[in-house]
Formats: structure tokens, sequence, C-alpha cells
């Protein structure tokens, strides 16, 4: 946009400036071709309702021997109608070849699965009958022979996606659906814009087609404070699951593939499989009557006496992470295509350390990349198979209340510190395979990461 307003009459002062002269027409008026564009706009479903939720909590608890007590409960909550976002400018990916019967995904799968094999484009170039002919390409692209290579659709298409585009299917199909030949026609028998709306490459509309559940087992083992100490032991062992972790009042979550919204299901990107929750109040034995020092002079019972400890723990394991394809288009344009596992390879385990490098990372080596490679045309792929760092923190304080030679004046002192052990809390490791270098490889922290802080108060009561 241009800002510089200096030349304007307001400014300037020389007169309105002169309007261009209409260009002639005639009617009826044939408008110019539209190759289609790469905007994408927001839209609101008619049917829009508001999002529901089911709660389902169940506890049973009994008393043990030596104060303590058990409670085990049950945690459901399911949720329904919940706001997401589709992309109805999405190309249509399931389109059939009525002849054979074949998708663009089907036709696609074979071709994607030669290249993660090994088969290269310049290999394909040398020897274009390295691709085989699928019947989708050769029926609804008869104009692809011979468009980029000497050689058949399927080909062409092989040598499109992976050549000039790197591995982005929709790039390649835009261009089958797109571009005009000499004749002026597209190189889809059906004509242009086929599989993609004509004015934009994406339309996220707001709809009610997000769905989530979790399901948790709790445990707690209590002991009520008594002869100077008590705690609580909590342990959750839970499951989050939806197709769109983003809140509805952002606007919820977009998904990537709009014919199949249940493609996108998979673990929370909050989920977190197992959280530990401690705390415990202890009253320091020390000073008068307790059992170390029990007999010192009031004096010093006053220094070492009546110090009472408390403590927090907190743990909870490393939230999912998603293996992306960045700048590859696979599903839709507005979101990049996640991962699957390469063929003949399974998913490396993630744990936190550093690489061969000396980087912290999830990864021994970031060369797992070659574990992963980008979903199939089409196919939303994997969602949250990776596990993030996990995280623990502990913070403590000590207390004591002295009594002062005034009538009812006490004065209390607390020293407290928050991650008392300095635990790093990391950020979120990198997972994109573009970049296979630094595959895994964590290079921040947390956002609201803290270090260790501490803090003392003092208090007059009276």
């Amino acid at each position: 946009m241009n800002t510089n307003f200096t030349t304007g009459y307001r400014y300037s002062g020389n007169g309105y400036p002169t309007l261009p002269t209409v260009a002639g027409g005639s009617f009826p008026l044939t408008p110019a071709v539209i190759t289609g564009g790469f905007t994408t706009f927001n839209g609101v479903s008619s049917t829009l309702k508001a999002p529901y939720e089911y709660l389902y909590n169940a506890n049973y608890a009994r008393p043990l021997p030596k104060k303590m007590s058990l409670e085990v409960g049950y945690i459901g909550r399911f949720g329904h109608r919940q706001i997401v976002q589709q992309d109805y400018g999405q190309p249509l990916s399931n389109f059939t070849d009525s002849q054979s019967g074949q998708t663009w995904i089907q036709a696609g799968a074979p071709l994607a699965y030669l290249y993660d094999t090994g088969v290269t484009p310049a290999m394909v170039k040398a020897n274009p009958s390295l691709i085989p002919n699928e019947p989708f390409y050769n029926d609804l692209f008869p104009g692809a022979k011979n468009l980029y290579i000497t050689g058949s659709p399927s080909a062409n298409i092989f040598y499109d996606v992976y050549s000039n585009y790197a591995g982005s299917w929709l790039d390649t199909l835009n261009d089958m659906d797109r571009i005009r030949q000499a004749n002026g026609q597209c190189i889809s028998k059906f004509g242009c814009n086929t599989f993609f709306a004509l004015q934009n490459s994406g339309l996220e509309t707001y709809t009610n087609n997000g769905f989530s559940n979790y399901n948790a087992l709790t445990w707690t083992v209590r002991r009520a404070v008594s002869n100077g100490w008590g705690y609580d032991f909590n342990y959750t062992f839970g499951h989050a699951l939806d197709n769109g972790s983003s809140s509805e009042t952002s606007g919820g979550a977009a998904l990537q593939d709009a014919f199949n919204p249940r493609a996108y299901y998979g673990a929370s990107d909050f989920d977190a499989r197992h959280t530990v929750t401690g705390d415990a109040v202890v009253q320091i034995p020390i000073g008068k009557g307790k059992a170390l020092f029990g007999n010192v002079p009031g004096w010093v019972n006053q220094i070492i006496g009546g110090w009472q400890a408390t403590a927090l723990v907190t743990f909870h394991s490393g939230n999912p992470l998603t293996c992306t394809d960045s700048g590859d288009y696979n599903v839709n344009y507005e979101t990049s295509s996640f991962c699957q596992i390469a063929p003949g390879a399974s998913l490396p385990a993630t744990r936190l350390g550093f690489d061969n490098s000396g980087i912290p990372s999830i990864f021994a080596n970031p060369n797992v990349v070659s574990d992963f490679v980008g979903s199939n045309p089409g196919v939303v792929g994997a969602r949250g198979e990776l596990r993030g760092p996990h995280f623990f923190d502990t913070d403590m304080a000590a207390s004591k209340t002295f009594t002062l030679p005034w009538e009812g004046v006490k004065l209390s002192f607390r020293a407290e510190a928050f991650n008392v052990f300095n635990n790093v809390e990391w950020g979120t490791p990198a997972t994109s395979i573009q970049s296979p270098t630094t595959f895994g490889e964590i290079t921040g922290y947390a956002t609201g990461a803290a270090p260790r802080v501490m803090q003392f108060a003092l208090r007059v009561e009276f």
C-alpha cells in the first residue's frame, strides 16, 4: 500500500489530478480471463450453533491406617459441536476419474512411494518408464504428456511435483488445473478450475465439526497434618484427544482436510499422559520439647525452635509434537503438510538430552529425520506422534513466628524459593523435515519459563 500522501492535493495545492480516459466498451462485455487467485477469505457456516459438552466424574474414598486416606477417581469430558475452521476452498482432492474409478489421492500414492524409496526426478527424466501409468493422470490430464520431460502424463506429474515444486503436490495440481496452453485451454480435460475455486485458494469457514474427549484416572494419598507433619500425593493418568486444540475464543483450529474432519483427530496439543503433584508440610523437630535439642534455654529456642517447612513438587510428561513438511502443501494451502513414517522405518523414540553436536534435543542424532517423509497427496499425515520435553518444578518455603515481649505482638518470617533446583523448562524442538540438520534440537526456553526465584518476608502481627 502506498502511504506517501505528499503529492496529494491537500498537501501540494496544485489542483485535483486528471482522471484517466475511460476505455470504450460494448455490450455484451466479455471479461478478461481469470487464472485464479491465492487469496484466503473467511466465512461462517449458516448452521453454526453453540458447542456443548458432557462431564462425567466418579470418586471413591476410604480411610487408611496411620491417619492416611485414599481417593480414586475417574474424570471424563466429551466435547461436541465445537467450533473449528474448515477450508471450503480446498481443492477437490477426492475427485474421481469416472473412466477408471481412481481418485487423485489414489493416483498420487504410488508416485509418492517411489520418491520416498529413492526414485529421483533426474532418474525419471532419464528413464520416464520408471513411473507407472496411473489411469487418473492419463484420463484427466492428457495435456501433461511431454509437458516438462519426454514421457507420459504420470512421469510429468512426478517430475513437476519433485523437481519443480520440491514435493508440494497442490502446486502441481494447480499447474494441471490453471495453466493455459497455446490454444487457451487448460491441461485438465474438463477445463480450467476443475479442482480449484476460481477466485481464491482458501475459504476458512467456522463450523461445528470439532469434537474432543478426555479420560483420566486419578489417585490421591493424603495424610492430614498431625503430630507436626502431613502430605498430599496426587497422580493422574489421562489422555486428551481432539480434532483441533485451539480455543474457540481464538476461532478454533484450522482443520487440514475439510472433506474429512476426523483425519485431524489425535492427541491434543496439551495432552500430558502423566501428571504428578505432591505437597508436604513439616514442623521441624528442633527446640524445646522436640526430638532434637529439647532442653535448650528459652533464648536459644527462640532462634532454632518453631520452624516449619513446606514443599510443592510438580511433574508432567511431555506434550505432543507434530512433524511437519514445512513449505509443502499436500491437502490444502492453509497448512503445511504433516509427516508420515518413511517406508521401512519406525517411529524413533524421544527423550530429553543432548544430540551428537552437544545441543539439547529430543533425539540422540538429527539423522532420524530420514525416518520421516511428507504425507501422501490429499492425506493429512500423523498428528502428535512425537513428545516434547517433560516439565519438573519444586517450590519450597520455611517459616517461623517469633513471640515478642509485648503482649499480643508477634513477628512472622517467611523464606520462599520457586524452582528451587533451577530446572530448565525447555522450548519447542524443531520438527520440520525441511531443516534436517537441526531436527529435534531445542534452541530456546518455554514461554514464561523462569529461573530460580527467592523471596523473603517479615510480618508484624498485633
